[in-house]
């Protein structure tokens, strides 16, 4: 039941007209939110425990992890779920697979949701310069390869 609230709310909170966009700026107080080193690329990585495409990707992003230059870039996920519980449980599963090796914000709230307003879960963002350089919505079974290409047109 909280698993369908969750997604109802979710869908309700990122239906609104209003969504970052490539080449939007994003605002400053959401990349310190988020922790954002404006010298590096961002990735951001938005999941949750009840999304099974989410669980799919976060081993390759993690993966992925382990080979970018981390001088450059840093990826880190926000961890969609409405309760520290759901999100601590979910971040530890992972974590003793080896399949979690990123930093994550817990966003209970949904504030950091209602801001970037993504259309589905997973979502991807890569952030440079504080602006949206790249977005990818839903399940893409390479998705480690899809970010690599994506750094690789930002210059990394």
């Amino acid at each position: 039941m909280t698993r369908t609230l969750a997604s109802l709310l979710l869908a309700f909170i990122c239906s609104s007209t209003h969504a970052y966009k490539v080449g939007d700026s994003v605002d400053p107080t959401v990349l310190n939110k988020l922790g954002v080193d404006h010298g590096k690329i961002t990735v951001v990585d938005f999941f949750a425990e009840w999304c099974s495409s989410c669980r799919k990707e976060i081993p390759l992003i993690s993966a992925l992890n382990s080979r970018i230059d981390k001088k450059a870039v840093e990826i880190m996920g926000v961890d969609a779920d409405d309760t520290l519980a759901a999100a601590s449980a979910f971040q530890k599963e992972l974590q003793a697979k080896g399949a979690l090796n990123f930093r994550v914000s817990n966003d209970i709230d949904q504030s950091l949701v209602r801001l970037f307003k993504p259309k589905g879960f997973p979502a991807l963002y890569l952030l440079k310069d504080g602006k949206v350089a790249s977005i990818h919505f839903g399940a893409m079974p390479d998705i480690d390869q899809i970010i690599e290409t994506d750094l690789q047109k930002l210059g990394n």
